[in-house]
């Protein structure tokens, strides 16, 4: 079964065969160098998902098949990418749009034919998971890829400054700011965005020593400053 921005699409087709979900597909950056055997290599790099789906299309007669043809194109008529879901995989989301010709193949009341989607983002997003602590917290189960997170901490007494401390990789956000009782800071580590009490304050992040960091698979621990209350938000994403 195959849900497509939210509509589920059994009743329209019947998903026969599913490809694209194997294996990690990636390129190589690679540099000649004059005089020297081989190639430097630079970095590697995750292309796009390209999930083609294979279905039959049951209809009641040829003026039924039309009807869900013409459904089916409703659906799928997206001007962005939406999330894909399949029953074999169903807390797994792709993010994906309709690409190329999709022919239908015809013989009497029944269609037979092939979806491409394409994925720009090649990850699968598990469900969102949130966890609340107030000092340290040791923390698994991330998925199979490293994770962009969100922050929301709670100010419990006043400080000057919140830290939050990635342990395993060396690495911490500092928001320097007169924080009050009940002040409510939020940090966006994907996009670098910092809100205090809903109010924009990207003057109060700590350039000179902080970096931002994503969730790693495996394993971790985060400590934060104290006199806070810390909620981490994520959604766990494999490749």
């Amino acid at each position: 079964m195959l849900t497509f921005n939210g509509k589920d699409l059994s009743e329209l087709i019947r998903v026969t065969e599913i490809n694209g979900r194997g294996p990690l597909s990636q390129t190589t950056i690679r540099q000649s160098i004059p005089g020297k055997d081989g190639s430097f290599f630079q970095r590697r790099q995750l292309t796009e998902r390209v999930l083609s789906v294979s279905f039959l299309m049951i209809a009641d007669s040829l003026n039924d098949l039309r009807k869900k043809v013409d459904q089916l194109n409703g659906v799928l008529n997206t001007d962005f990418e939406v999330p894909i879901v399949f029953s074999d995989e169903p807390n797994m989301t792709y993010y994906g749009i309709l690409e190329g010709n999709s022919d239908l193949e015809e013989i009497a009341s029944v269609g037979k034919g092939t979806l491409t989607f394409v994925c720009t983002d090649p990850f699968k997003y598990g469900i969102e998971k949130r966890v609340s602590f107030t000092q340290s917290v040791n923390q698994t189960g991330l998925g199979s890829y490293q994770t962009p997170l969100r922050l929301v901490a709670t100010i419990t007494e006043p400080v000057k400054e919140y830290k939050v401390f990635h342990q395993e990789q060396d690495k911490y956000v500092k928001i320097k700011w007169d924080f009050q009782k009940e002040d409510i800071l939020e940090v966006h580590f994907h996009n670098g965005k910092i809100l205090i009490n809903d109010q924009l304050a990207m003057t109060s992040f700590d350039w000179a020593s902080s970096e931002f960091f994503d969730l790693l698979p495996g394993k971790q621990t985060i400590t934060v400053t104290d006199g806070t209350t810390t909620e981490l938000i994520w959604r766990p994403r494999w490749i």
